[in-house]
């Protein structure tokens, strides 16, 4: 929560400390900081594709479309087959309602898949960039709605079967439930002992996850 509190008062800061959000919802948020903090202990090669098994295995991946850092997540998660099923946006209404790349990029391209997921809400900022908090405190049930809303739509429980790391992420679980306690290296050692080829890097990945 550093990062929050280090910050000009922005719609998330308002809505997670003021309005307690958290407390409201039907799920348990984790921010982008701290997960970029576990993407720093892992052996991923770049942010985005960490964000992509996040997206497989989260409820929902919300975004706050309110400074330039999500503006750019924006773009990037709305081009991630991966991420962008996943992913709602809360923005401005002069912004949904602007003739604008961002309009008319990424916001419709989630639009298309499911308008449902793009929520607009008429809040400002004063001209030192922190928001006005009347101008979004009638807006807050709305918005407490929406994002339960979203996490309704998704099953509470994931199926990792359906995905492509099932038979490497099952075996490291069993060794791991048998063991309690086990180093990156000698879960490789079994896992390879067992007779399935891969890698540190995979192992690590697959414990993170």
């Amino acid at each position: 929560m550093g990062g929050i509190d280090s910050k000009p008062l922005s719609l998330r800061k308002y809505l997670l400390t003021e309005r307690k959000l958290g407390e409201k919802i039907r799920a348990k948020i984790v921010l982008a900081e701290a997960a970029n903090q576990l993407y720093r202990d892992t052996e991923y090669n770049d942010l985005i594709s960490f964000e992509e098994d996040i997206a497989v295995i989260a409820s929902v991946v919300l975004l706050i479309a309110e400074s330039a850092g999500s503006l750019a997540e924006l773009g990037a998660f709305a081009t991630s087959d991966q991420i962008r099923p996943s992913t709602c946006v809360i923005l401005k209404t002069e912004h949904y309602e602007a003739e604008s790349f961002v309009r008319f990029g990424p916001v419709q391209k989630i639009f298309k898949e499911d308008e449902r997921r793009i929520a607009a809400f008429p809040w400002r900022n004063n001209k030192h960039g922190e928001i006005i908090k009347s101008s979004i405190q009638g807006h807050f049930s709305a918005i407490k709605k929406f994002v339960n809303s979203q996490i309704s739509q998704n099953p509470e429980q994931f199926l990792f079967r359906n995905s492509e790391n099932f038979q490497i992420f099952g075996i490291i679980l069993w060794i791991i439930h048998l063991s309690k306690a086990i180093s990156v290296t000698e879960i490789l050692g079994y896992v390879r002992e067992i007779g399935v080829a891969t890698s540190q890097r995979d192992v690590k990945i697959n414990c993170i996850v």
